[in-house]
């Protein structure tokens, strides 16, 4: 275990991907489930590392030891000055919500001067098989892998909750212009969403456009298609299932909701 970053040499970024997870403490038992799915899916090979509050340290540290997976544990004393401590706080939308995204979008930017392929998620994904082999598949032709919010229009809408990302130049580009354009928004009090600037970027900019895949809705489900996962279908006769990689409750206003979707479609324990 480890706290902090350090920076390598481009030639020096290590081989290993990297699972990077960001943790608030109203979170802890979908950290554990998440930290449970890893271990259950043989993602051995991957680095993972959990941004917190240096507040929280102490307890991460002793939590994962639990599982017997490469965790490091990175402090970041800017988490402890955003006020989470009240009810809805980190709703999004809200100040402390989209202070949150923004150093999500930094802990991201930094590890890409670490490792050659980095991937994010939120703590609100159940992983049901590893996905790192096809990832590696969509590299080869994209710097970019996001999910997509399964939403009606021509051009696909792109979570931020769930992404992997290659490490070149045009990645690390990209994620300087999204960690600049939020700073911009925080100090001229518009607050805009990490994904409300993403997608306005994927919208105008059709370099960004062409590095990026979005990944299939049936194998990187969200909230929206949660009867993907439903194992009752009357009468089918289909020659094989379906085998998405993830599940991502978003979509889904409350934890005791989230909790719901999660225990029944990612086989979660509360």
């Amino acid at each position: 275990m480890s706290t902090g970053i350090i920076f390598l040499t481009g030639h020096m970024k290590s081989r290993k991907p990297a699972l990077l997870l960001m943790y608030t403490s109203s979170f802890k038992e979908f950290l554990e489930n998440v930290l449970q799915n890893l271990m259950d899916i043989s993602l051995s090979g991957c680095e993972v590392r959990i941004m917190a509050a240096s507040r929280d340290k102490d307890e991460l540290l002793e939590l994962v030891k639990k599982y017997n997976l490469p965790i490091y544990v990175d402090t970041e004393r800017a988490l402890d000055k955003i006020s989470g401590s009240r009810v809805g706080s980190y709703d999004f939308g809200t100040p402390c919500y989209n202070q949150l995204m923004h150093q999500k979008v930094l802990f991201i930017q930094r590890n890409l001067h670490i490792y050659r392929h980095v991937i994010y998620s939120d703590l609100d994904v159940a992983w049901l098989r590893n996905p790192v082999p096809h990832l590696n598949e969509i590299h080869k032709e994209h710097s970019f892998a996001f999910q997509s919010e399964a939403q009606s229009v021509c051009r696909k809408i792109l979570c931020f909750g769930f992404l992997s990302i290659r490490s070149s130049i045009v990645s690390r580009y990209y994620f300087g212009i999204l960690a600049r354009s939020l700073k911009s928004s925080a100090s001229l009090a518009l607050y805009e969403s990490d994904q409300e600037i993403l997608n306005r970027l994927y919208q105008s900019s059709r370099y960004f456009h062409r590095a990026v895949y979005v990944l299939s809705e049936s194998l990187f489900p969200n909230g929206l298609g949660y009867k993907l996962l439903a194992k009752d279908d009357e009468g089918a006769q289909l020659t094989q299932g379906l085998q998405p990689y993830i599940f991502h409750a978003n979509f889904v206003v409350g934890l005791p909701k989230k909790r719901y979707l999660l225990q029944k479609y990612g086989n979660w324990k509360f």
